[in-house]
């Protein structure tokens, strides 16, 4: 079940800008401030794309810098489209995440504090840099706000964590509690944490420890105050997972009271021989044979998604690391799972050493993160539509379409319960980073009664009464989906008076559906990608019926580029195909179905990035 967040979201478009330095200054002596500012920051037009206002009200917000690659002068750069980027399909541009470690709406200010280390590109950057100079950011592309309506809060960081954790301090309510632990190399790097909160805060000189061995050892030993907590933990990667199972495991802090990133992970970096300052980063592109070998050869994906499904990295990066113990853990054959870590040591997901324990490499690093394992598990929702790929080629022929004899995977997939039960999961993840945006469409304001048909439905009502606190939702749900999707409700709406603005319909209800009142707007969230062209239609005309008068029709979806297509976007559009015989659309084929269906487009804002809300009214 998907789970409840503790900390508000706010999503923004995400945007290109180009900004100046205004003002360069150390914290301390391991530690640069580079303050930016620039018109950019304001609203803008990029081309003919219009661009809102820089914001970020999370003490954990990201922004990404970009940067020439090294030895070159120009820096390459994502073309701004409405709401997102465009990196097209060519070399990636050179991009580091940083915090904002502080916004001045009023006075266009932006602080972003460096690490001084040896070599890196970022760094080097800040600690050669002068006033005036340019530079490109992105981002953020979502805030998410503190989660006050705990206990206490739980900090955990390394230097790297510092302009979070600072911001953090800086903006927590007066007499709120919270522990801070921070672990850096040694005193040079401690500075002042100013906050009106009632905080403990404990450093950790590392010295010569591993990075992370230390700040482990400490939040075992921690005396664990009472109440509810949340834990905020970011710092060298692994360090991170052992934290985070040390406090889901030994401390039972509930997922979703815990956030953890890896801010940096451990590896050798080659610097250039002209200048040490700067890695030696190789830019060019395979050669056309290797890479075509690499996109058709099936069984890396699967070998992948199947050591996605038995945990395999997490149970490596936990010290469970030789066959026998894997076999075990897993509940697999030793002789089959050893072909299945061959083959990932063969591909370089695995490395194994001296002597024969398996270890994770950089690339299998990835499968250690809840994100990704979600995505790829074969028993989730999101791989159990990927294996639809083997239908493609009937469904590019027609032979399976929503109209032919045969039938595609998709429809019995949908009567499936535990498919449904999985995808609510996933479909509620999916949905934070676009359900707050969202709610927060002008096409809503002058809504009083919602019906929605969706799959996060229950992270949409959520979203949308936090916003709209007097709206009335109706959430239509799959037969299989319809008492998971109540008891995610319990969940999320956590006030009485919430779950008595919202009903829960099963779809092939008829008669619960006619003793509802007519809503004054429909919305449809990423659902006509599942129809094709003429049940698209079908559904926009029945849904403009049952509406009030003046009603509004609303319809998110992630219109595909028609020029140059994301490589994801091409690929859900095709998993769709293969599904249900639809597919994703351009933004002109949707606005075709829509004038199919007798509506016209009078708004489109954009939600999250890539997708977009059309607002529909009967064409008159």
């Amino acid at each position: 079940m998907a789970r409840m967040l503790l900390r508000d979201s706010d999503i923004y478009p995400v945007a290109l800008r180009e900004l100046s330095v205004l003002r360069i200054s150390d914290v301390t002596s391991q530690m640069r401030r580079v303050t930016l500012t620039g018109e950019q920051l304001r609203p803008f037009i990029s081309g003919d794309v219009p661009v809102a206002e820089f914001r970020s009200t999370g003490f954990d917000d990201h922004i990404k810098l970009y940067f020439p690659y090294p030895g070159q002068s120009e820096v390459l750069l994502p073309a701004q489209r409405a709401g997102r980027l465009d990196f097209g399909t060519g070399t990636r541009p050179v991009m580091k995440s940083y915090t904002v470690r502080r916004w001045d709406r009023d006075k266009a200010k932006l602080d972003v504090d460096f690490v001084r280390h040896g070599t890196g590109v970022a760094t080097t950057w800040a600690y050669r840099c002068a006033v005036g100079d340019r530079i490109h950011i992105s981002g953020p592309g979502r805030s998410l706000g503190l989660p006050l309506s705990t206990d206490w809060l739980l900090l955990i960081g390394d230097e790297t964590a510092l302009p979070a954790i600072g911001r953090c301090l800086e903006e927590l309510p007066e007499g709120y509690r919270a522990q801070v632990l921070i672990e850096v190399p040694d005193h040079h790097h401690e500075q002042e944490l100013p906050t009106a909160a009632d905080v403990t805060i404990t450093w950790i000189h590392r010295h010569e420890a591993e990075p992370g061995q230390l700040l482990h050892e400490t939040v075992t030993g921690l005396d664990w105050w009472p109440g509810v907590a949340f834990a905020w933990v970011a710092a060298e990667a692994q360090a991170v997972r052992r934290i985070r199972w040390h406090l889901l495991e030994d401390r039972g802090v509930p997922k979703e009271a815990l956030h953890h990133v890896g801010y940096w992970r451990r590896r050798e970096v080659r610097a250039r021989r002209d200048d040490p300052s700067l890695p030696d980063i190789d830019a060019a592109e395979k050669l056309p044979g290797i890479r075509f070998q690499a996109m058709a050869n099936l069984a890396t994906p699967f070998a992948i998604r199947a050591a996605a499904s038995l945990g395999l990295a997490e149970l490596i990066a936990r010290g469970v690391d030789d066959l026998d113990r894997l076999a075990h853990h897993t509940g697999s054959d030793p002789a089959a799972l050893g072909k299945l870590l061959r083959y990932l040591t063969a591909v370089e997901i695995l490395s194994r050493t001296p002597q024969g324990a398996y270890r994770l490499t950089e690339l299998g690093e990835f499968l250690a993160h809840e994100i990704v394992t979600d995505r790829l598990d074969l028993n989730g929702a999101e791989a159990r539509q990927d294996l639809a790929f083997a239908d493609l080629l009937d469904a590019v022929r027609g032979d399976g379409g929503t109209h032919h004899g045969s039938g595609l995977q998709g429809a019995p997939l949908r009567e499936d319960p535990s498919f449904q039960h999985s995808l609510l999961d996933q479909a509620g993840k999916q949905a934070q980073f676009f359900a707050p945006a969202l709610a927060s469409s002008a096409a809503l304001s002058r809504v009083t009664h919602l019906l929605v048909h969706a799959d996060p439905a229950h992270v949409i009502a959520r979203e949308v009464l936090r916003r709209h606190e007097e709206m009335r939702l109706t959430l239509v749900a799959h037969p299989a989906q319809a008492a998971p999707l109540r008891a995610a409700l319990d969940e999320s709406l956590t006030e009485t008076a919430q779950h008595a603005q919202v009903q829960v319909i099963d779809q092939q209800d008829t008669s619960a559906r006619s003793g509802t009142a007519l809503p004054d707007a429909v919305l449809f969230v990423q659902q006509l990608s599942r129809l094709a062209d003429a049940d698209a239609v079908r559904a926009l005309r029945q849904a403009a019926q049952g509406v009030r008068r003046r009603g509004l029709v609303l319809v998110l979806e992630a219109p595909v580029d028609a020029v140059m297509p994301e490589e994801d976007s091409a690929a859900a559009d095709l998993r769709d195909l293969a599904l249900y015989g639809g597919g994703q659309r351009t933004d002109d084929e949707y606005r075709g179905i829509f004038e199919s269906a007798g509506m016209r487009v009078t708004g489109a804002d954009v939600a999250g990035q890539g997708n977009i809300v059309y607002v529909l009214e009967p064409q008159v």
